[in-house]
């Protein structure tokens, strides 16, 4: 009998230590874990927790030879999604006659699940022309030029005959993931702590 305990004890102990993917005609488990307890997922306004209780040695591990991922929820992945708007709004028609403006905007969301957040680059392949008419003197949307240094607080007016189009950041979710060249102090750029919507504008490299 107490062979037996001994031979169950060191199976159960050491399985924990093993890996190995688990597949039959009808599941496939990608990666196990040996605990006592957890929660996948708990959260609230303020933050977001996936627990396990009794896991063994989770976690990042690092030296200057190699990188250990232990544990099932480190080999989660790390996703990043961009979803953009498919239509501008707030453009409206100008009068031909008398003339004016008109502002039009379109948002991107991005998402990720990486806990140390994302960099993101914006830069455009070409100009933005006429749909049937190409390129060229009324035909483009030439880059904003900005007036300050080095951003432009408030889109800078328009002279008769022009067309600009640049961008701004906002976030109201996460606005200390906001670089600080598109904070704001109330009145100018790269300055202060507001992330302003509809602020702090600049051209697209």
């Amino acid at each position: 009998m107490k062979k037996f305990f001994y031979s169950i004890f060191f199976l159960i102990f050491f399985s924990s230590f093993v890996f190995g993917m688990m597949t039959s005609s009808n599941y496939r488990i990608t990666f196990d874990s040996l605990n006592t307890g957890g929660e996948d997922l708990s959260s609230t306004s303020n933050y977001s927790l996936q627990d396990t209780i009794g896991e063994i040695a989770t976690g990042l591990s690092t030296t200057s030879l190699y990188k250990l991922f232990a544990g099932y929820r480190q080999a989660e992945p790390s996703e990043i999604s961009l979803t953009c708007s498919s239509s501008v709004t707030g453009l409206s028609p100008i009068n031909g006659m008398t003339g004016g403006t008109s502002n039009g905007s379109f948002s991107c969301n991005a998402v990720t699940n990486n806990s140390t957040g994302y960099n993101m680059t914006l830069k455009k392949t070409a100009s933005l022309c006429h749909s049937t008419l190409g390129c060229g003197t009324d035909k483009q949307f030439d880059d904003y030029s900005t007036t300050t240094d080095p951003i432009d607080y408030n889109w800078a007016t328009t002279s008769a005959g022009a067309e600009y189009w640049g961008f701004n950041v906002s976030s109201s979710s996460y606005p200390t993931a906001v670089t600080q060249r598109f904070k704001d102090n109330g009145s100018a750029c790269n300055t202060g702590s507001n992330v302003s919507d509809g602020y702090c504008w600049t051209r697209i490299p």
